[in-house]
């Protein structure tokens, strides 16, 4: 599968609520941090997105009303998550009717 196929598939798992926001944290950290892919800069970049993003998401409410007092619009929480990742999937299908679905055309950079 290629990378435009596999990070789709996770994100839409989620937005489908067939995973929840913590797995989908935990497993989007483990295939972003482990790929060792070199691919398309537009790519990398909404990818790299959505890991600030999913790195920003805090999954105990309590906390995340206390981080969110001390720095505004820096954290979130599981709709925010769900939010990002629905933006996240609109680029990568705009990239992929421009790349091909190999996710590999030009412009490549190393994660």
């Amino acid at each position: 599968m290629n990378p435009l196929d596999e990070y789709k598939k996770l994100i839409m798992q989620f937005i489908d609520g067939q995973i929840t926001a913590v797995e989908f944290r935990d497993f989007y950290f483990q295939k972003y941090q482990n790929d060792t892919r070199t691919l398309e800069e537009q790519l990398f970049e909404a990818l790299d997105e959505l890991q600030g993003d999913v790195d920003a998401y805090e999954p105990d409410q309590e906390l995340y009303k206390a981080l969110s007092e001390e720095k505004p619009n820096w954290y979130l929480n599981e709709s925010g998550l769900r939010e990002k990742a629905r933006a996240a999937l609109q680029k990568l299908s705009a990239l992929e009717n421009e790349m091909g679905r190999d996710g590999q055309k030009k412009g490549v950079r190393n994660h």
